[in-house]
């Protein structure tokens, strides 16, 4: 409603006569604004980015990322050969890619003291090794020794056999003799008794026959000694190969003994270094002649059909966030990323508790001696490798693992949740 029409419609009006004559005596119409099109672009392109940046910061994420650093190694990891002891490296008996057996002997060392008088390991060493020649030749003495007490026993016992069997038919004979004797003293008495012979040829066939069972008598008491004998020899015979066996055991047991002896000389003159599983010789640090220390790692040696993993070796503050199957980025320094790119991969365990440090003094070095780390095992994606790629263990190899996703409303948010989370 105008002022004209208001001062129509109620005469007493509220307004100002002057305000009602400048409405009415108005000389111009209402001003329109006309807006240019660079305007409106302006106003559309405003519009458009804040709708973009809204919908940017509430959909975008980012992702939380952490380096690692490591090796490539074998599944079982590398076998290191290492020193047990002060010793000189007499000979290398392997060279780098040799491929090795378990129990081959890769290096010979020496650990061996010297005296005034020369090797001293080496004189015991002779001394054992002459005790060992001795014993083994009265070893060979009393295995002869009993062969031939055998022999003689055996040859003895034919002979008392012998001896028996003429001395039964002797005694038969005898035995019919003192019958016969009987016999004739029996037709003597009978005589006697008939008056027919005299005193005297019964007293002489008596006397005969006395005599005749004398002779039974002491051809029993010569078998009797001699089944004794025999007896006795018998007994010899079943007791001298036990003899024997003891003799020869009781050698065994000493030569054994000896041959220990030597066997500690020969390891504290000559140590072995055996492989201790089959694979391949990665690396050697060591050539023949030169002084090593205990501890010192001499070779390493790669598993045989072993699969090629990424090791890493992560402190604690940053392991927290790292499980099984994350993705990982691997970039080798062998292969630069610029040229070559990336590799996939992804993570396949973590180890439950701290590695060892001399597990971690092998590694990269990427952590400190005195901070505690997790050993963290990378499976490389081989379709992802570019075909130039030979990977060899030891290679040193870098990886970024994507551990979170958050919008990036969130991580504008967070110090303000931070804060007001203190507070409360």
């Amino acid at each position: 409603m105008s002022l004209t029409a208001a001062a129509a419609m109620y005469p007493t009006s509220l307004f100002r006569e002057e305000a009602i004559q400048f409405q009415r005596n108005k000389m111009h119409g209402s001003i329109i604004l006309r807006q240019s099109w660079r305007t409106k672009w302006f106003a559309a392109a405003s519009a458009s980015f804040i709708a973009f940046a809204i919908a940017f910061v509430t959909s975008a994420s980012v992702a939380r990322k952490q380096k690692l650093d490591g090796l490539v190694l074998p599944e079982q990891g590398l076998l290191y050969i290492s020193a047990p002891t002060a010793a000189v490296v007499v000979d290398r008996r392997v060279v780098e890619g040799q491929e090795v057996r378990r129990g081959d002997v890769l290096f010979v060392l020496s650990a061996e003291r010297t005296t005034r008088r020369g090797g001293a390991q080496e004189s015991i060493t002779r001394t054992l090794s002459d005790r060992v020649e001795s014993l083994t030749a009265e070893l060979e003495l009393v295995r002869l020794r009993g062969e031939r007490r055998l022999a003689t026993l055996a040859r003895r016992r034919q002979n008392l056999l012998s001896r028996q069997s003429g001395l039964e038919k002797q005694i038969q004979l005898q035995v019919d003799r003192a019958g016969l004797a009987e016999e004739a003293l029996r037709r003597s008495k009978t005589l006697y008794e008939s008056s027919n012979a005299p005193l005297a040829q019964v007293q002489e066939k008596t006397s005969a026959m006395l005599e005749q069972k004398q002779k039974v008598y002491d051809l029993l008491q010569i078998r009797d000694g001699l089944l004794a004998e025999l007896e006795n020899v018998e007994s010899d015979i079943e007791i001298a190969p036990i003899q024997t066996k003891q003799e020869i055991a009781a050698l065994h047991r000493a030569i054994g003994d000896t041959e220990n002896s030597l066997a500690v000389s020969e390891i504290d003159r000559q140590i072995l270094l055996q492989a201790s599983g089959p694979g391949v010789v990665s690396s050697l640090a060591v050539q023949s002649g030169q002084q090593i220390k205990p501890g010192d790692a001499l070779a390493a040696i790669e598993p045989a059909n072993s699969t090629l993993f990424a090791v890493f070796y992560v402190p604690s503050g940053a392991v927290g966030l790292l499980h099984p199957k994350i993705p990982v980025r691997l970039s080798f320094d062998a292969y630069p990323s610029d040229k070559y790119g990336t590799v996939l991969g992804s993570i396949e365990d973590i180890s439950r508790s701290p590695a060892l440090p001399m597990e971690t003094a092998n590694a990269a070095r990427a952590v400190d001696a005195d901070t505690q780390a997790y050993r963290v095992r990378v499976a490389i994606n081989a379709a992802s490798m570019p075909t130039i790629m030979k990977l060899k263990p030891g290679m040193r190899v870098r990886a970024t693992a994507l551990l979170d996703y958050r919008r990036l409303f969130e991580w504008l948010y967070q110090p303000l949740v931070k804060t007001y989370g203190r507070e409360a």
